[in-house]
């Protein structure tokens, strides 16, 4: 996946598939996105959304994905979920 658009040659954005997604921090400082608005689990102190909730496996095209922490680094396991649209 990759985040945003990119230009081309001629300054105009080459829109790929793109997505929405939900990202939040878990309290130990992962970061995730999620295909669905997450909810904070307040006693394992992670976020999780109804794909996670039924048991699904992360299938490389599944709920969620981890990314990398140093990404938004102003979102906080304090802070509400944020939406982002990601090219497939």
């Amino acid at each position: 996946m990759r985040f945003g658009s990119r230009s081309n040659e001629f300054g105009t954005k080459n829109m790929k598939n793109m997505v929405k997604r939900w990202v939040a921090r878990d309290r130990d400082g992962g970061l995730f996105s999620f295909n669905n608005m997450p909810w904070r689990n307040e006693v394992e102190h992670i976020w999780l959304d109804s794909c996670i909730y039924q048991d699904y496996k992360y299938d490389g095209n599944g709920c969620y994905e981890q990314l990398d922490v140093t990404l938004y680094p102003e979102l906080t396991w304090e802070s509400e979920p944020i939406e982002i649209e990601i090219e497939e």
